[in-house]
């Protein structure tokens, strides 16, 4: 079974950044301080890291049904298939006035 969609999970994506800007810090900080080479060697690793892009691990699936019956049901699942971060909720409104 597919999912309804995909999305970029908002943890992993959080964690990709912090990764990122402490591969930069510890790249700042060693400025100066190490040899070229290595200084280069972390450089190239923030480099690389900032390229890559957090693959969409979120799966989403959700149904919207029951407006006939005069209500709306909401279904939604989310979960990352990284680091299982995940929400379901249900949510059902009905219509104001349909006995009219």
């Amino acid at each position: 079974m597919s999912a309804d969609n995909w999305a970029d999970c908002p943890r992993c994506h959080r964690r990709h950044e912090r990764e990122v800007e402490q591969l930069r810090k510890d790249a700042n900080t060693a400025y100066g301080n190490v040899p070229q080479e290595q200084w280069q060697h972390l450089d190239a690793l923030v480099s690389s890291a900032e390229a890559r892009e957090p693959e969409s691990t979120l799966r989403e699936d959700y149904e919207i049904y029951g407006a006939e019956e005069g209500s709306v049901n909401v279904r939604y699942s989310g979960q990352c298939q990284v680091c299982g971060l995940s929400l379901t909720f249900e949510h059902e409104a009905v219509f104001d006035g349909v006995d009219e």
